[in-house]
């Protein structure tokens, strides 16, 4: 099993008593203080406000709000 940890502060002792058995079966992946690509609900702002803003003007915010909508009930 593999745990993704971002820039969190973590204590990985694993020789402590009291820690679970099954503790040492876990790879512990470190993500850098700051990777935007890395961490997917980035990408998928970058994607969205991409879609939905980019070269848009919307008069309201009810039109943008519509927009909005749009885009994730398009998703499925």
């Amino acid at each position: 099993m593999c745990a993704t940890i971002t820039s969190a502060t973590v204590k990985a002792d694993r020789s402590k008593k009291g820690t679970p058995p099954f503790f040492h079966k876990i790879d512990l992946a470190f993500l850098p203080p700051y990777a935007p690509n890395l961490n997917l609900i980035e990408r998928f702002w970058k994607f969205s406000k991409k879609t939905v803003l980019h070269g848009r003007y919307y008069e309201t915010f009810s039109q943008f709000k519509t927009a909005c909508d749009n885009f994730f009930a398009g998703l499925n």
